[in-house]
């Protein structure tokens, strides 16, 4: 997503790549951000400053691809990993 300033500097670039790219983004952290194209941006509010370190990333990845293979969307495979 690049450099920003603040907080709504960063969903706004965020909403921007998710709309130029047409693609579903994840923003992981202590609150995760997901941008639908054209959609609005969901924050995973229950995270902890943990999920910020090493590894966490890959299990997440794995969370979404295992509810893919269930059939989820990929909308709510990313909103609900």
């Amino acid at each position: 997503v690049g450099n920003f300033n603040n907080d709504t500097d960063k969903l706004e670039k965020l909403k921007k790549f998710a709309n130029t790219h047409n693609c579903i983004v994840i923003l992981k952290g202590a609150h995760t951000a997901i941008a639908i194209p054209n959609e609005t941006i969901y924050i995973n509010s229950t995270g902890n400053a943990g999920m910020a370190t090493g590894g966490s990333g890959d299990v997440l990845t794995g969370i979404i691809t295992g509810l893919l293979a269930q059939q989820y969307s990929p909308k709510n495979a990313a909103i609900l990993g």
